[in-house]
């Protein structure tokens, strides 16, 4: 993960040009729904970040995949989040916790019940 932190913070324009990709296995650890209750799970989750743009104001645009799912992701350029949604009512939240940690956290704004939040252990994969 700390690889992927580096290789996403220190991309150069070019780079994001050129689409350098980014691809990551996660594996779920805990998953916690909107109402605190946690369990353990093992659910994969293989994410792409392929660079689309230098944005606005320091925050770098990516295509994000996972899951059959492909959206644009924001990230502030010097940290470790991505923020993404999949439609209306969604917001999608995915922080670099460590070298092998992250964060993913679904909000759904129309139905609190599928709100939740899933500590992830990740490997790099490019």
């Amino acid at each position: 993960m700390k690889a992927l932190i580096l290789m996403i913070a220190a991309l150069p324009a070019p780079a994001l040009a050129e689409g350098a990709r980014v691809v990551f296995d996660c594996r779920t650890a805990t998953r916690c729904d909107g109402a605190g209750s946690c369990d353990v799970a093992t659910d994969p989750h293989r994410f792409s970040f392929a660079p689309l743009a230098r944005g606005t104001d320091e925050v770098d645009l990516y295509e994000v995949s996972y899951d059959e799912v492909t959206a644009e992701a924001e990230a502030p350029a010097g940290l470790r989040q991505f923020s993404w949604s999949e439609g209306a009512g969604d917001r999608q939240t995915l922080l670099l916790n460590d070298d092998t940690h992250a964060t993913w956290h679904r909000l759904r704004e129309d139905d609190a019940r599928e709100t939740e939040i899933a500590f992830l252990r990740c490997e790099v994969l490019q």
